[in-house]
């Protein structure tokens, strides 16, 4: 699914998956310096995980985007 919205962009974009043990230290290594990472995350009130993974990016110097969006099952 992924693959096919990228498809459909017309920015140059690729979609990669990792299954990681530790997530912070896989993006640390796989991430270019500088990248633009875009977090989808629900829309919620409190901050959630996707604030603090966001947080520890900038940090590391990467320009981050918190995309919310509305939740939908199936």
């Amino acid at each position: 699914r992924f693959h096919v919205l990228a498809s459909k962009s017309s920015v140059e974009t690729t979609v990669r998956f990792y299954l990681c043990r530790d997530r912070d230290e896989t993006l640390a290594r796989v991430l270019k310096p500088h990248s633009l990472v875009v977090i989808g995350r629900r829309k919620r009130w409190w901050p959630a995980a996707e604030n603090r993974l966001a947080s520890r990016l900038r940090k590391l110097g990467h320009e981050v985007i918190l995309a919310e969006t509305e939740w939908r099952d199936g």
